[in-house]
C-alpha cells in the first residue's frame, strides 16, 4: 500500500505515489490498538490535540500530556503509532474549547438575537470567524500547539483543518429557525457593527439584513459576505499554522451537501446549506493558492441513486463527488481525502469502495474500526 510522505520535500509539495491509498481510522488508543489496525492493513491515524485539555486556563502554556484520546499524552499517541508504521495525521480540536475561551469569546448569534452555545461535546463553538478575541485564543493555542510538537512535528503526515462544529469547516447547524428559515449565524457584535472585528474581515454590508426578506440583489450580496467570511477565516488558519512552524500537508474538512446549482436560492435546501456557509467552491477558492493545502471529505458514504456515468449535473452528485469534481477544476484532486459518517456497516464500507475510492479518493479514513478489522480485515481490504 503506498504511503503520503511523512514529511513535505523542501521547497515543493509533497507527493502521493501513483499507486495505493491511505487507510486511516479514529480513535485508536494504545500500542496494542495501534498494532492491530496495522497488522489488518491499516497504514494511518488521526491523533487529535483536544484544547480544553491541552491548554485549561489562559495564563497556561499548551501541554500535551493529557491532550490525546482518552487523556492520553498526544506524543506517547504519536511515538506508538510511528512503532506499528502507521502514519499520524494531526487535528487541533477547536471544536472542545476550554472553559475560558467560551467566556471570552462572544457567541455566534443568529437573526433572532439568539446565542449560539451547546452542551454536546464537538459543538460547543465559539466566533473566531468574525472576532479577534476569538481569533487570537485559537492563535494561542495554536502557537503552543505546534511548538509543543517540535519534538514529532517533521513526522506528521498532515494536519486536519476547520474550526467549525466537529472541527468541520462550517457554521453552527442546531436545527433551528425562525419565521420558517434556517437559523444564520452572523448577527453578533463584530460581524454586524465592526466593534472588535478580526482583522482581514468585514463586518456586514448590510447591518440588520436578513438573508430572503428583500431583493434578490440584497440577497445575493448578503449572502457572499456570509459565505466569504468562513472562507476568510481558513485562509487565516493556514497561515497561522505556516507562521508557527508547520510547513506539511493542511487538510480541510469540508461537511455536509454543499450549494448545488439547480438549486433556487430560496429553497429549502439552499437556505439550509447557506446557513452552514457550506459553499465548496467558495471554500475551495479560499485555499486553492496556498501551497500543500488540500480538500478532505467528512461524507465520503453519501449515497447518490441518481448519478450515472457521464453526468455533469451536480445535484445529482454526492457529496464527496461534488467535492472531488471542484477539486479536478483546481488542481486539489491528487490528494483528496475522505472520511465515513460514522457506522453504518458493510452498506457503508461497499459505499465508499464503489464510488470515492474508485473514482479518485486517494485515501479513506474510516470510523468504527472494529468492523474493518473483524475477520481478518476482509472489510477493510474493499477500501484498496
Amino acid at each position: 500500500t503506498g504511503e503520503l510522505p511523512s514529511r513535505p520535500a523542501q521547497g515543493g509539495e509533497t507527493s502521493l505515489p501513483a499507486t495505493g491509498k491511505v487507510l486511516g481510522t479514529f480513535d485508536v488508543v494504545g500500542a496494542a490498538q495501534m498494532q492491530a489496525w496495522a497488522a489488518a492493513g491499516g497504514t494511518a491515524v488521526v491523533v487529535p490535540v483536544i484544547w480544553a485539555d491541552a491548554q485549561p486556563t489562559q495564563e497556561g502554556k499548551v501541554t500535551l500530556e493529557s491532550a490525546g484520546n482518552d487523556g492520553q499524552n498526544v506524543l506517547t499517541e504519536i511515538a506508538q503509532a510511528h512503532a506499528a508504521h502507521l502514519q499520524v495525521f494531526l487535528e487541533l480540536d477547536l471544536q472542545y474549547p476550554p472553559d475560558w475561551v467560551k467566556r471570552t469569546t462572544p457567541e455566534y448569534v443568529d437573526q433572532a438575537g439568539t446565542a449560539f452555545s451547546s452542551a454536546e461535546p464537538g459543538r460547543d463553538v465559539r466566533d473566531w470567524v468574525w472576532s479577534q478575541t476569538g481569533r487570537n485564543a485559537v492563535a494561542s493555542f495554536v502557537a503552543g500547539a505546534i511548538g509543543a510538537l517540535q519534538p514529532e512535528l517533521e513526522d506528521i503526515a498532515g494536519i486536519r483543518a476547520g474550526g467549525g462544529m466537529w472541527g468541520e469547516m462550517q457554521y453552527p447547524s442546531d436545527g433551528s429557525t425562525i419565521d420558517g428559515q434556517p437559523s444564520y449565524w452572523g448577527y453578533d457584535t463584530p460581524a454586524q457593527t465592526g466593534a472588535g472585528l478580526a482583522s482581514g474581515e468585514q463586518s456586514s454590508r448590510l447591518p440588520g439584513y436578513v438573508y430572503g426578506q428583500g431583493s434578490a440583489a440584497e440577497d445575493s450580496t448578503w449572502a457572499a459576505w456570509y459565505l466569504q467570511s468562513l472562507g476568510n477565516f481558513v485562509h487565516w488558519y493556514v497561515l497561522q499554522l505556516r507562521q508557527d512552524g508547520w510547513q506539511g500537508p493542511v487538510y480541510v474538512l469540508h461537511p455536509s451537501y454543499g450549494l448545488r446549482d439547480k438549486w433556487s436560492p430560496r429553497s429549502p435546501e439552499y437556505e439550509q446549506q447557506l446557513a452552514q456557509g457550506t459553499d465548496f467552491a467558495v471554500q475551495m477558492d479560499a485555499y486553492d493558492k496556498l501551497a500543500d493545502v488540500w480538500p478532505w471529505s467528512t461524507w465520503a458514504d453519501d449515497a447518490e441513486p441518481y448519478y450515472h456515468p457521464g453526468d455533469t449535473v451536480n445535484s445529482d452528485m454526492a457529496a464527496w463527488r461534488e467535492l472531488l469534481v471542484l477539486a479536478q477544476e483546481r488542481g486539489l484532486a491528487s490528494h483528496i481525502l475522505g472520511e465515513n459518517t460514522g457506522g453504518g456497516g458493510t452498506p457503508a464500507i461497499e459505499r465508499v469502495a464503489g464510488g470515492a475510492v474508485r473514482a479518485g479518493y486517494q485515501g479513506i479514513f474510516y470510523m468504527d474500526y472494529p468492523a474493518l478489522i473483524a475477520g481478518g480485515g476482509l472489510l477493510l481490504s474493499a477500501l484498496r
